[in-house]
């Protein structure tokens, strides 16, 4: 043994250093995934805007067909 400590192959600066690293990888992932989150709501409102959309083209459609009145609910 040469002085150091081990522990199942590793010494305590490999565990440290190992440590750190962990530590930074945590500390991106903080940072990283509010901007995640921004983005898929982003889109989330993005697809419901277009789908409203549609939904108005389509009614519009429907108005010109018959006289100008909109579907009534429930048939």
């Amino acid at each position: 043994m040469d002085g150091r400590i081990r522990l199942g192959g590793f010494t305590w600066s490999d565990g440290i250093v190992a440590f750190v690293i962990l530590l930074c990888l945590a500390g991106l992932a903080i940072i990283v995934w509010p901007v995640y989150q921004r983005e898929r709501f982003v889109d989330n409102l993005v697809a419901c805007g277009t789908n409203l959309s549609a939904i108005g083209k389509a009614m519009s459609v429907y108005a010109n067909d018959y006289d100008s009145k909109l579907p009534m609910a429930g048939g």
